[in-house]
């Protein structure tokens, strides 16, 4: 029995899934991983940070990166989408077709910017850029596929 996600359920687990770990590489070689909110298309996941981050600047300089989306507690309810690709930065139609998207997925999660303190509405000011992950290398498991003995 294979535990591998088919590329329907890869599409809805991530459509499910609020977090994404986001792994760039550092100028000194040492990975740097981020979690950030996320919206997909299929396998292709898009995010978007402020320019001035170190993920940011990390994937410009070098665009490889590798994505984590994982669920579960239990070892029967393990799953994760694990993608190896490249980031690219999004043209006007897929940044319009995103902040759509994630005002839908996010709209109740997200805090009233009135609300924030002047610091933080600062900090969010900042230039933004959204990324666009191109998948190369998939890699998928749900455990709950297992179907142990009966004892």
């Amino acid at each position: 029995m294979s535990v591998t996600m088919s590329d329907e359920e890869v599409a809805q687990f991530l459509a499910e899934r609020p977090n994404v770990t986001v792994i760039s590489i550092n100028p000194n070689g040492m990975p740097l991983p981020t979690p950030v909110w996320f919206v997909n298309r299929g396998a292709e996941i898009f995010f978007r940070t402020m320019r001035k981050t170190q993920k940011a600047k990390n994937l410009i300089r070098d665009p490889r990166c590798v994505l984590q989306v994982e669920a579960g507690e239990k070892y029967l309810e393990l799953r994760a989408v694990i993608v190896t690709g490249v980031a690219e930065e999004t043209g006007e139609e897929d940044g319009a077709w995103f902040e759509a998207q994630l005002d839908q997925k996010y709209a109740a999660l997200r805090p009233a910017a009135a609300k924030m303190p002047d610091v933080a509405r600062k900090h969010y000011d900042n230039p933004r850029v959204v990324f666009r992950v191109v998948p190369q290398k998939i890699k998928t498991w749900d455990n709950r596929k297992l179907r142990l003995k009966a004892e």
